[in-house]
C-alpha cells in the first residue's frame, strides 16, 4: 500500500515541530511513505489540497494522509489513522483531536482513499469547501467516512494575534450555533481571567468584524490581514504576542516567536492528548 503525506504551512511558526512529529509518528508505525511533502505558500485552502492530491496521483498511492502545520500529532497518530481505514468501504478517515478553542473535536488530520477517488472531483475554493468535498465524496463513491476512536492530534497550541484574528472574521459565520457558543466561550472565559491579553482582544475584533460584515465566499488572507491591521491598530501590537491554553506549550511558544511576552497557560486535564513536542 502507496501513502503519500502533504503538510499544508502558510505562515504557521510550528512547521517544523509539527514535521518532527510527524517523523516521529512514522518511526513507531509500520508506514513508509512513497513521498511526505510540506505545500507552503498556496493560496486558497482549496489549492493546497489540490497540490497534495496531484504529488499523490504522481506517485500512484492509495492512500494520502494531509494535515496541517497547526496540527501536532501523538506519536501512535498516522498508525490508528490507517488502522480505521477500510479502503472497501471508506472514501476518507478523519482523525479525532484536541482544538484550542472547540475542545475535543476533528483533529486536522485526515486520510484520502486514491483508488476511488473520482477524476473530476475537485476541493473547490468555496466557503464551506471541506464540507461540500465530503458531501460530493459520498455521492460520487457510494462510501462512507469514518473517524478514529481517542484524540490523535493537538490543533493549534499556539495561537498569534493575527491568527486569532482571522480564525474569528472568516470561521464564526461558517460553523453551526454549537461550534459559535464553543468559540462566544473561549473568548468569554478567557477575556474574563485575563481581560487585557491582546490576542485574545483580537479574537475579540475578528469577532466583531464578522458580526458587522459577514466575508463571502472563501478566505482571502491578503483581505484579512488588511482588515486585521485596521482593526487592531490600537492595541500596540508587535507580533511577537502569542496565546496558550496550556502552559506545556509557553517555552515552544516563547522560543518560535523569540518572545518575552506572558501567557501563563493552565495544567492539561487528562482528556488532551500528550504531545512531546521537544
Amino acid at each position: 500500500m502507496r501513502v503519500v503525506i502533504a503538510i499544508t504551512h502558510t505562515n504557521e511558526p510550528t512547521v517544523a515541530v509539527c514535521f518532527r512529529l510527524f517523523q516521529k509518528a512514522l518511526e513507531v508505525s509500520n508506514i513508509n511513505p512513497a513521498a511526505i511533502r510540506i505545500i507552503a505558500g498556496k493560496r486558497p485552502y482549496s489549492a493546497s489540497v489540490e497540490a497534495a492530491i496531484r504529488i499523490a496521483k504522481s506517485h500512484d498511492a492509495d492512500i494520502l494522509i494531509h494535515s496541517a502545520s497547526d496540527v501536532f500529532v501523538t506519536d501512535r497518530a498516522l498508525t490508528r489513522l490507517l488502522s480505521a481505514f477500510d479502503l472497501g468501504t471508506h472514501w476518507g478517515v478523519f482523525a479525532k483531536g484536541y482544538d484550542v478553542i472547540m475542545g475535543p473535536s476533528s483533529g486536522g488530520l485526515w486520510a484520502l482513499n486514491m483508488r476511488t477517488l473520482p477524476p473530476k472531483i475537485r476541493f473547490r475554493d468555496k466557503f464551506l469547501g471541506d464540507m461540500d468535498f465530503a458531501t460530493r465524496m459520498e455521492i460520487a463513491t457510494g462510501q462512507t467516512r469514518a473517524f478514529t476512536k481517542g484524540l490523535l492530534t493537538y490543533h493549534h497550541p499556539i495561537w498569534t494575534a493575527a491568527e486569532l484574528f482571522g480564525k474569528y472574521y472568516y470561521s464564526y459565520n461558517k460553523y453551526s450555533a454549537r461550534r459559535q457558543l464553543d468559540m462566544l466561550r473561549f473568548l468569554t472565559q478567557g477575556l474574563s481571567s485575563t481581560p487585557t491579553d491582546r490576542v485574545l482582544l483580537s479574537g475579540k475584533a475578528g469577532l466583531e468584524s464578522a458580526i458587522r460584515c459577514p466575508p463571502s465566499g472563501s478566505k482571502d488572507r491578503r483581505d484579512v490581514e488588511d482588515l486585521f491591521l485596521k482593526e487592531t491598530k490600537n492595541l500596540g501590537l508587535s507580533g511577537k504576542e502569542y496565546f496558550i491554553k496550556h502552559a506545556h506549550f509557553r517555552p515552544l511558544a516563547r522560543a518560535l516567536l523569540d518572545s518575552d511576552y506572558e501567557c501563563a497557560g493552565e495544567a492539561m486535564s487528562s482528556e488532551v492528548p500528550k504531545i512531546n513536542w521537544k
